[in-house]
């Protein structure tokens, strides 16, 4: 029989005398878990639309299944109960009450769809926690083998973000904006240093435990990774190794008798300061030569100032986001609904004041924000109340199992790993607060696994005594077969929607618009209906039939569209178009209305707004629609909507005046495109409206321009139309 463990003999051949089982089922499920440590961050490095999300997901359910099935083949020849006794630590009560949580918040959602794959994914990690613990628990020290498995894993991982960097800065100027393409394999530099932070405190305990090799190997994939993620500028990252940093040191201090200091250990941990003080040193040197400290300045500035690039973007999320668990506090808005229900609360204050294109790009639609960047708040909104507390109650119990092993134990080495342990989680909360590290799945590995070890460690040295009922563990394995077989199912669709909407994305640059509809019908279905930007597929082939001329297809396109996400404004305002085009001008006045609600400077609906206003002759009201339009807008049909109006506005004027002199200087001003539109701009400019900017304009051009009236008539006029009062006069 092939043993699968063999495939790490290379890590872990000194540490073989610590298993405590001999079982061939339990090496090949061992070797699994190691596989997902090794190889799962590497699967499909950039996926078709996004960073491997799904086909790691797909992979995690698989492992998964493969390996609860050889456990449940050993479990079968060795009904061995007591293993399980583990699982009544509260920790997993927690879990799985936070796993119900997910679900029950699908009855709240708008699509079901994001809802029901987003609690699978709950459910593969709730699994992997306890498939982990369960291989875990039987080996003595199973921390050695995994440092030196990350460790590796560590340096491949760094060293390819080096050679990243070092392209990009071969290729011209070192820069913030930059750092931004080192992203292979995890999509976004952000992400890349949060995964190695999460790295750091395995390849840490590797120097502080090992020997030899394997301690030049810590070292030397703890400073790759302290000087990686100095290089990529990730401030979240940055902020999660000092904190953790200054906890760990805070509670070394505070339990300083415990960890029984030596000699030895004095120095490593000088060492590794040292070393660590030196490698973001020689980072911050690289941009002292190459950026002036220009970017580094810039990086740090949110420390004195929030109002400062995207710090102010994510308060004015967590602002809106707190109005959104207020409307929803009992089950949250559902699962994955997050990224559907914000526009609801409108977009046009979400900015930073030093990023105008960015912000003028999310009031228009290019730019849809997917998360709030902060997961407790996330959780909290999609969740509820209820869901948020047992979510908190998972760390909480592991901070309360590591603070309870330093005052109990006697274990000096195990009590350094759970010091480690510390700073992990200690680290990833804190990029948590800033970041979205719980929607990737290598984030959530590493997270479980750390969980996972905390609980190992504490329940050996902290051992219950009572009764395993032998239908937990039956349960329980049922239970994670079914939710990862699901969760295979549901990755299989999405990664099938990427396949067919990366082909629908390249037939519509191509404008083969048929092509579009039949790549968008073989993506879509009630599991995959939106894209990695939240917008619906259906809109894609929608806007694929009303090219084609298809206005009825194009309008049912887009009333699924629209229910699988009610709050897109572009989805709001193309099905406007649609129902405008069929002679329903109701219904699309109140969708564009919805659009503007959510964004009023979304040019595209005000525009088409101002419109069928035009056509169905209110005028007023298409002149109040246009203005929200920037001036000087690079709209395509901006320049043909405001001209009509304008001109219209003007020719009403004009049967407002009985003055000749008046009506003759409108229509000069009426027959000069720019004119009027000087006039629409100083009008908004001056806070008037537009008749009245007219007039002004008339009176100015005929008595300073022309003089061909006194300034007594000028004065007279001024009068008559409310320029000036009787005691000006």
């Amino acid at each position: 029989m092939f043993d699968c463990s063999y495939v790490c003999r290379f890590f872990i051949i000194k540490d073989m005398k610590n298993y405590t089982t001999d079982n061939w089922q339990y090496r090949l499920a061992l070797g699994f878990m190691i596989l997902t440590v090794a190889v799962l961050p590497f699967i499909f490095p950039m996926s078709t639309l996004d960073p491997a999300l799904y086909p790691r997901m797909l992979g995690l359910s698989l492992i998964l299944l493969l390996t609860i099935g050889i456990l449940v083949f050993r479990h079968f020849f060795s009904p061995d109960h007591s293993r399980f006794i583990i699982l009544y630590r509260l920790i997993f009560i927690f879990y799985i009450a936070y796993f119900i949580c997910t679900g029950l918040s699908l009855f709240a959602a708008v699509n079901t769809g994001e809802a029901f794959t987003e609690w699978m994914k709950t459910g593969v990690y709730l699994v992997f926690f306890l498939v982990t613990v369960l291989i875990l628990i039987e080996i003595e020290e199973p921390q050695l083998i995994f440092s030196k498995i990350i460790s590796v894993f560590t340096i491949f991982a760094a060293v390819a973000g080096y050679i990243q960097f070092i392209i990009i800065a071969m290729q011209g100027h070192l820069s913030h904006e930059a750092t931004y393409l080192v992203r292979i394999p995890f999509g976004h530099r952000n992400l890349f240093s949060e995964i190695l932070f999460l790295c750091l405190p395995f390849t840490a305990y590797g120097i502080y435990r090992f020997r030899k090799t394997w301690l030049i190997i810590s070292i030397f994939a703890t400073m790759l990774s302290l000087g990686l993620i100095t290089l990529l500028l990730s401030k979240s990252a940055w902020a999660a190794i000092v904190i953790s940093m200054v906890v760990a040191l805070l509670t070394l201090g505070n339990y300083y008798n415990k960890f029984s200091l030596q000699k030895k250990n004095l120095t490593r941990f000088a060492l590794y300061f040292g070393l660590s003080v030196a490698v973001i040193i020689s980072g911050m040197f690289i941009y002292g030569h190459t950026d002036s400290f220009v970017t580094l300045k810039k990086q740090t500035g949110w420390l004195t100032n929030y109002k400062f690039g995207s710090s102010l973007e994510r308060v004015d999320l967590w602002t809106k986001s707190m109005d959104m668990y207020r409307d929803h506090p009992a089950f949250g808005v559902g699962a994955g609904n997050w990224k559907i229900n914000l526009p609801k609360y409108g977009l046009e204050d979400i900015a930073a004041e030093d990023s105008t294109n960015r912000s003028e790009d999310i009031v228009q639609g290019k730019i849809i924000f997917q998360q709030p960047h902060n997961d407790m708040i996330w959780v909290l909104t999609e969740t509820g109340l209820p869901g948020f507390l047992f979510y908190a109650a998972i760390f909480f119990m592991a901070f309360y199992y590591i603070f309870l092993f330093f005052k109990r134990s006697q274990k000096t080495g195990d009590k350094y790993f759970m010091l480690f342990m510390l700073a992990g989680i200690t680290g990833y909360l804190v990029i948590a607060l800033v970041s979205f590290p719980k929607e990737r799945i290598e984030h959530s590995v590493m997270l479980n696994f750390i969980l996972a070890f905390i609980v190992v460690v504490y329940h050996r040295d902290n051992t219950l005594t009572r009764k395993v009922h032998s239908f937990i563990p039956l349960t329980l394995m049922v239970a994670g077969i079914l939710i990862s077989l699901m969760s295979s199912l549901v990755s299989l669709i999405r990664v099938n929607e990427e396949i067919h909407l990366k082909r629908a994305f390249r037939y519509r640059e191509l404008n083969k618009q048929e092509m579009v509809v039949d790549e968008i019908n073989k993506a879509y279905s009630v599991f995959a209906n939106l894209d990695n930007t939240s917008t619906p597929l259906k809109w894609y082939s929608g806007s694929a039939y009303f090219n084609m001329g298809l206005t009825a297809k194009a309008l049912e396109d887009f009333k699924t569209a629209y229910s699988d996400n009610p709050w897109h404004i572009h989805v709001l305002n193309n099905l406007a178009t649609c129902y405008e085009l069929e002679g329903n001008h109701p219904e699309a006045e109140k969708l564009y209305a919805q659009a503007l609600k959510i964004s009023p400077s979304f040019e595209d609906s005000a525009i088409n707004l101002s419109i069928m206003y035009y056509y169905t002759h209110r005028i007023d009201q298409a002149y109040e629609s246009i203005k929200r339009v920037k001036t000087g807008s690079r709209h395509e049909n901006y320049h043909q909507a405001l001209d009509a109006v304008l001109m219209a506005k003007i020719k009403a004027c004009q049967t407002m005046v009985s003055e000749e002199c008046m009506k003759k200087s409108l229509d000069r001003i009426l027959n000069a495109a720019e004119w009027y539109e000087k006039v629409f701009r100083q009008a908004i400019n001056d806070k008037n409206n537009y008749e009245k900017q007219l007039i002004i304009e008339c009176i100015y051009l005929m008595e300073i321009v022309d003089k061909s009236i006194t300034p007594e008539y000028a004065k007279e006029l001024k009068l008559k139309y409310g320029l000036i009062s009787q005691e000006v006069k």
